[in-house]
C-alpha cells in the first residue's frame, strides 16, 4: 500500500496499524517489494534507515 496505494488505502492502513508497526516494515523492506522512490519517501516520513537486503 505504501508503494502504490490510493489515498483511501493509506487512510485505512494508518487507522488499522500503529505507526510504529508501519515504521518497522519500512525499516526492514523485503527485496523486490519496494520501488526506490517510495522507500526513500517513507523512510523520511518515519525517520528510519532501511536495511539493505539481498534477493538471494
Amino acid at each position: 500500500m505504501l508503494n502504490l496505494g490510493t489515498h483511501e488505502a493509506l487512510l485505512w492502513l494508518f487507522s488499522t496499524y500503529p505507526r510504529e508497526r508501519i515504521a518497522e516494515v519500512v525499516a526492514r523492506p523485503r527485496a523486490g517489494e519496494w520501488n526506490e522512490r517510495s522507500l526513500n519517501y517513507w523512510s523520511l516520513v518515519f525517520d528510519v534507515q532501511p536495511s539493505k537486503t539481498s534477493r538471494f
